[in-house]
C-alpha cells in the first residue's frame, strides 16, 4: 500500500518501533555525553592544581612578553605563585607540568 505521494504507508506499530529506536539512540547519546562530563569533572576534582598551574604559567608568560606594560610586582607575584603551585604539586607527588613540555 502506498500514500498519495508514492511513499509506503507504515503501520502504526512500525512507526512506534522506529520512533522508539530513534529515542533509544538519542538517550544513549545523552548518557554517553553525561558519562564524558562526569569523567572530566572527576579528573579535575582529583587534580585541582593542574588547571590552576596552567593558568598561572600562561599569565606569567604573557606578563613576561609584555614586560614594559605589566608592573614588575605583578610578574614577581606570579612567579611566587608558580613556585607555590610547584611545591604543592611536588608534595602531593604530582610532577609539575609546564606548557609546551612533552
Amino acid at each position: 500500500m502506498t500514500s498519495v505521494e508514492g511513499s509506503p504507508v507504515r503501520s502504526p506499530p512500525a512507526d512506534r518501533e522506529a520512533a522508539a529506536k530513534t529515542r533509544i539512540a538519542e538517550l544513549e547519546d545523552a548518557v554517553q555525553a553525561r558519562d564524558d562530563l562526569l569523567a572530566i569533572a572527576a579528573h579535575e576534582l582529583r587534580n585541582p592544581m593542574t588547571p590552576i598551574s596552567a593558568l598561572v604559567e600562561l599569565l606569567l608568560a604573557r606578563a613576561r612578553q609584555m614586560s614594559g606594560a605589566v608592573p614588575k610586582g605583578i610578574v614577581e607575584g606570579l612567579e611566587r605563585l608558580e613556585q607555590s603551585v610547584d611545591v604543592f604539586q611536588h608534595r602531593r607527588g604530582t610532577p609539575p607540568k609546564k606548557l609546551g613540555a612533552t
